[in-house]
């Protein structure tokens, strides 16, 4: 394990930070860095307290390191500062105690892995730790640091049972009975809270048991409400599995590296593509009655990330049995991709959940996204001919009747009917002969 003071040099607290306090005033660090420090892990936010306000001290340090400071919370003194490093973004918190003493500051924070201090400079042999974290670090175990602390916010009953998801630890059973009784009082936290929290546990780790958690601690109906008629817990968690086990498929043998990082890449809301195909899983089985007003209220999701998950909560198995059947070239491909809807690469990543005995090959799914992305552009995918094409060959006035036939052109170049510009031209001529007969439109 690397020494602690190691770690504070690389992240430019020591000597940056230790020179700015004046020398009646003591700076200390605090929380997830010294938990995660404990278990081996590289630390890459860090948390600072202080007995004065620190907002000068934020703002030198960021100075100092040219990082960049702004305010999380005006009104109680917290700020953030943001600098980039070789290894990826580094953050550093600042805030005054939330007591008149560290000891009592600590004894306020969520759980005792996160309620250890070091005094700044220091090193391994100057940590307190009143409530006895690093013997629950040694343990496996997340306990609160009391019951007041989960009902002063409740947030922490979800951000407890993410730590334990995480650091695959056990929760202590005191705590636990704890969080089941206040569990109702997550409801009264802030939407954009329960969808931060909810969106880690959805990033990493195994759906099952996360969410199986989450179930005996009561927290499912508090984030997602009742259950639809046709919808049921075994069956939610039954296709968030599926959508999990189908992208592990597609990860582990994707040799191109293209699907791997199309799951794992963000999205909106903290979430990764991964993550919001597990909770459309999730969601498509619960059947929840408003599931428009679950994810704009009970979660506060993105716009765009409430048109995907109500896309592919209704998105027809049948869609499944046409891909497995898809025998076209590129162009073709494309066109099938882009008749699925805004959003076709959720749509393709998602049919092999919801029909796992019609799933393509792995290659087949990097094909035919290959085809899309190659050829779609501002979201479509460009017409062999065009509607100033027909018009002008044939003498139409715009209207609905160009878009009926190109429509149809579609179909053929998907069916492999039609291959080349020369194909459409004439299908286009044999179609519109037709269907300017019949002005409502005709079978072919």
């Amino acid at each position: 394990m690397r020494s602690l003071q190691s770690i504070l040099r690389q992240a430019r607290i020591v000597p940056q930070l230790t020179e700015l306090p004046r020398p009646e005033e003591t700076c200390f660090l605090v929380g997830g860095a010294i938990r995660d420090w404990c278990l081996g892990r590289r630390p890459a936010d860090f948390d600072f307290a202080t007995p004065f306000d620190p907002t000068e001290l934020g703002r030198k340090f960021a100075d100092r390191i040219g990082g960049t400071w702004f305010f999380l919370d005006r009104e109680r003194r917290q700020s953030r500062v943001v600098v980039s490093s070789r290894e990826g973004p580094l953050t550093y918190d600042f805030a005054p105690f939330r007591a008149p003493d560290l000891a009592t500051d600590l004894s306020r924070r969520d759980f005792t892995v996160n309620a250890i201090a070091l005094p700044l400079p220091g090193g391994e042999t100057d940590l307190v730790d009143p409530l006895h974290g690093r013997q629950d670090l040694e343990q496996g175990l997340i306990r609160a640091c009391s019951e007041d602390v989960l009902r002063e916010d409740p947030l922490r009953i979800l951000k407890g049972a993410r730590h334990a998801l995480n650091l695959g630890f056990e929760i202590d059973p005191e705590t636990a009975f704890w969080m089941k009784k206040q569990a109702p009082l997550l409801a009264e936290t802030a939407p954009e809270r329960r969808r931060n929290e909810l969106a880690m546990i959805l990033n990493a780790g195994a759906i099952r048991p996360a969410f199986a958690l989450l179930q005996d601690l009561g927290l499912l109906p508090v984030l997602f409400g009742p259950s639809g008629d046709r919808g049921t817990i075994e069956a939610a968690l039954s296709l968030a599995v599926e959508a999990e086990t189908w992208a592990e498929t597609l990860e582990r043998t994707d040799r191109t590296g293209l699907l791997q990082s199309l799951l794992r890449q963000p999205v909106e809301d903290n979430l990764s593509r991964l993550g919001l195909l597990k909770l459309a899983g999730f969601l498509r089985g619960y059947a929840a009655p408003d599931l428009r007003a679950l994810l704009a209220g009970n979660l506060r999701l993105s716009r765009s990330n409430i048109a995907v998950l109500m896309a592919l909560t209704g998105l027809d198995p049948e869609k499944a049995t046409e891909f497995k059947s898809l025998d076209c070239g590129p162009r073709g491909q494309a066109l099938w991709a882009g008749s699925l809807g805004l959003h076709p690469v959720e749509h393709i990543l998602f049919l092999g959940a919801i029909a796992p005995v019609l799933r393509v090959s792995p290659e087949r799914v990097v094909e035919v996204l290959c085809a899309y992305r190659d050829l779609e552009e501002c979201g479509r995918i460009p017409d062999l001919v065009t509607g100033d094409w027909i018009r002008e060959r044939l003498g139409l006035p715009q209207g609905p009747l160009i878009g009926e036939i190109l429509g149809r052109l579609r179909l053929e170049e998907i069916s492999a009917r039609v291959q080349t510009p020369e194909d459409a031209e004439k299908f286009v001529l044999q179609a519109a002969e037709k269907m300017v007969d019949k002005p409502k439109g005709g079978s072919l």
